[in-house]
């Protein structure tokens, strides 16, 4: 049977430009296709500016206690439209630099603009402004990636709210902003806004700050945050979100004390979930889970020339995985080598200040200096990691 592409890439995200890259890079004829702009979660709303912004906080903190390294400590006065400002360019530097089609059409990847959904194993419908066309691929790699996930508390689809998404879009500083959830989102935020002048409360429904963490320097770590004017509400059932005078009052179970926040912006840091609404998975009978595609140790699905990496699996959250998901996938499907997900060194880190890492050997004690050494690899260009 005769296809229009050797490989179709649908998502132009992390994972999507790894294998768009890979697969061009070995002599295949490419199709990525990205519904919005190339870069993804990891360019427009998750890496880049939110370490952006931590960035600026940190400086922010150093400048107000300078004295701590012989200097005089700064008073500050942060214009927070300036920040997001820089936010927005460092984004359209790294687009610029590593994700803009022209450098991957430069690599023989064709790209196209649309929403991708299946047909049928071998074939997907890309819908654009102009209409729909169907192309065919010998091999798909589904790297469709994830979304904010938002729990279904009362009141809360009627009261405006922030997600990673449309965090870095506001332009003005709450003076009081609630955060529900204490993960890595969360408790990054929580200490980047504190420090650029927010009054951040923090509630959760577990008893302590990034669960999956070790749990003595989570610890520390909450100390450190308090310290900073971080306040936490911890194994917090959250009764009900209303909005009242321009208010957003949250109402919480706090260790069995009904406990009233009131708060001016919230932001909700609950976790992720797979994009796979407008895919139409089940055109390619694949086999999905409520965490996403399932994929094995190669990254194929139950359909074999189907493949899925990143976000879209559920089984991995960083950038540094789904790139190294869709390295595995594109060499399986195209050299036909036994290459598997190496999950015996899987970074994770939390950008905080001091920051927490660990990895998924088998745990051990690790002091705060030694975790803060561990770094998360973020390198901005792209090509130079195919």
């Amino acid at each position: 049977m005769a296809y229009d592409y050797d490989v179709l890439v649908l998502g132009g995200g992390a994972a999507g430009l790894t294998a768009s890259g890979v697969a061009a890079n070995l002599g295949a004829k490419t199709l990525m296709i990205e519904r919005d702009r190339l870069g993804g979660d990891c360019t427009w709303t998750g890496c880049v500016p939110s370490k952006t912004l931590l960035k600026a906080a940190k400086v922010a903190h150093q400048l107000r206690h300078a004295a701590r390294y012989g200097l005089a400590d700064q008073p500050l006065k942060i214009d927070f439209g300036k920040v997001i400002a820089h936010v927005h360019q460092t984004r359209e530097e790294v687009y610029h630099d590593a994700d803009r089609p022209e450098l991957f059409e430069e690599m023989g990847v064709t790209v196209r603009h649309g929403q991708a959904r299946f047909v049928d194993p071998h074939t997907v419908e890309v819908e654009d402004e102009s209409g729909t066309e169907r192309v065919s691929g010998r091999y798909i790699v589904v790297a469709v990636g994830g979304r904010p996930a938002v729990p279904p508390i009362d009141g809360l689809d009627g009261v405006p709210h922030l997600t990673s998404e449309s965090l870095f879009e506001i332009d003005a500083l709450p003076k009081r902003l609630a955060v529900i959830g204490a993960g890595p989102i969360g408790t990054e935020m929580a200490q980047a806004f504190c420090r650029l002048g927010a009054e951040v409360t923090v509630l959760d429904r577990a008893d302590r700050i990034l669960s999956y963490d070790e749990a003595d320097l989570a610890a520390m770590l909450q100390e450190t945050l308090e310290t900073e004017g971080v306040r936490y509400f911890l194994e917090a059932d959250i009764r009900q979100v209303r909005q009242e005078d321009g208010e957003i009052i949250i109402e919480a179970d706090v260790a069995d004390t009904l406990r009233t926040l009131r708060a001016d912006a919230l932001l909700v840091a609950t976790g992720r979930q797979p994009n796979l609404e407008d895919l139409n998975p089940d055109a390619a009978g694949l086999d999905l889970t409520a965490k996403g595609i399932t994929v094995n140790a190669r990254c194929r699905t139950n359909v074999s020339h189907i493949y899925a990496v990143g976000d879209v699996t559920g089984r991995y959250q960083f950038t540094h995985m789904s790139e190294h998901m869709a390295k595995v996938a594109v060499t399986n499907a195209l050299l036909k080598l036994p290459m598997k997900i190496d999950t015996r060194h899987v970074p994770w880190v939390t950008y905080t200040d001091p920051e927490l890492a660990r990895d998924r050997r088998p745990r051990r004690r690790r002091s705060a200096e030694h975790a803060s050494s561990l770094r998360h690899p973020q390198p901005r260009d792209r090509r130079a990691r195919r």
